[in-house]
């Protein structure tokens, strides 16, 4: 590789976090790249760079949608003969298909951000069809990046991809330009919610995320502890399930706000839905509290970005990935129901439970201990801010160029 040779990027859109987050983020660092996504993407521009969209967001049927889906595959075939990139980059399910199954697009790279197993666990059409084409093709591949180590093994163990074939690369984050970002202000109430004391959540609203047990946590928090009584819950994302979270607030007693649904700010709220924010910054470094209550993740750019901001978490023990960037030792045994939460220099590790009434008392519980330990929080936080700088974008980058823009890499 050298400076100006194309480099094709794949991406669903760019203006989303996690997977989306580190394609947008892969197109602005790599001087030559260009941008396919699969669906428009109008919100977001990166100067000097080609972002062109492979069809426009749509919902319909199985028919319509596999009519869609062979023309994205002719749009990404066309642009790959007409830029000749010496690398194509593609990030989840839908775009490393298209990588894998187009050809004329130099080196073929493959980004995998979950565990296919957990991602796709059902008995349904779609997800066997999904496991099967993830089997059949990301073995076919020059490289497939895991964002964590058990992400890995898994494809080396049960997809079939070849050990030598597999490389683990940390996801990144751009610190100076959240910090910069952090410092923003709204012009409206969240604004007056940023002055209140609060813990938030940044993730969609879908069954991954497990939204619902994070809402019974915090009932019981504010029900059982009378310092934490008038602290508030901020929901940063959007999803399918919203309309059923909020039935599940009616049914906890939980009073709720959604900007969408109301017209005016409801100050005697106590959870707040405030949906997609395109600068969620500011609401995020003057939270007491990340939590993170989901049923698997890969590596959680949010957990990454609010470590950025000296903002620990309290998480769900769902990932080697978070594991690895807590730098638990591999001798430290797995949360479960009946086992203490782990502590680590930059948060807590939570056992995994859906609707049980002990892991919601182990919840609230530590979260209560925080709060109410404004000098752990600190110690907390000044680790979180180091342990972050190690996945800044600078260091990530050379990463990226030692690893997937190498020239002995591209030609081999």
């Amino acid at each position: 590789y050298r400076p100006g040779q194309p480099v094709l990027i794949l991406s669903n859109a760019l203006s989303g976090g996690g997977a989306e987050a580190v394609a947008r983020l892969m197109v602005a660092q790599i001087s030559s790249a260009n941008c396919v996504l699969f669906e428009n993407d109008t919100g977001v521009t990166i100067s000097g760079k080609s972002i062109r969209a492979a069809y426009r967001r749509h919902h319909a049927g199985a028919f319509f949608t596999a009519v869609v889906n062979l023309w994205r595959l002719a749009f990404i075939q066309w642009e790959k003969i007409r830029l000749r990139p010496v690398v194509t980059i593609s990030h989840l399910e839908g775009p490393n298909f298209a990588n894998m199954l187009t050809v004329r697009g130099g080196r073929r790279v493959l980004f995998v951000h979950n565990r296919i197993s957990q991602s796709y666990q059902g008995h349904g059409i779609r997800d066997k069809v999904m496991r099967y084409l993830c089997k059949r093709l990301y073995s076919q591949a020059k490289m497939v990046v895991a964002v964590s180590p058990g992400i890995g093994q898994e494809l080396v163990q049960s997809l079939g991809v070849e050990p030598s074939r597999v490389i683990v690369l940390p996801n990144p984050v751009d610190i100076k330009a959240i910090e910069r970002a952090a410092m923003g202000h709204y012009g409206d109430y969240r604004d007056t919610l940023c002055k209140e004391r609060y813990l938030v959540s940044v993730a969609s609203l879908t069954r991954q995320k497990n939204h619902s047990q994070m809402l019974r946590i915090y009932a019981q928090l504010i029900s059982s502890s009378k310092d934490c009584a008038s602290v508030r819950l901020i929901l940063l994302g959007d999803g399918p399930l919203r309309g059923e979270l909020q039935d599940l607030c009616h049914h906890l007693g939980l009073r709720f706000f959604d900007p969408q649904e109301s017209d005016g700010f409801d100050f005697k709220a106590q959870v707040f839905f405030l949906g997609f924010q395109q600068n969620p910054y500011p609401l995020i470094s003057r939270a007491q509290l990340l939590l993170l209550t989901s049923h698997w993740e890969g590596l959680p750019i949010a957990l990454l970005e609010s470590m950025s901001l000296g903002i620990p978490g309290v998480v769900s023990d769902c990932s080697e990935g978070i594991r690895d960037l807590w730098q638990l030792p591999a001798d430290v045994g797995d949360c479960h129901a009946d086992q203490p939460a782990l502590k680590t220099p930059f948060g807590v590790l939570i056992p995994l439970g859906i609707d049980d009434l002990k892991p919601a008392l182990c919840w609230a519980e530590e979260i209560e201990k925080l709060l109410c330990d404004p000098t752990q929080r600190n110690q907390y936080a000044k680790a979180c801010r180091r342990r972050a700088s190690d996945y800044d974008i600078d260091h990530v980058t050379q990463l990226w160029s030692q690893h997937l823009l190498n020239p002995s890499n591209i030609n081999d």
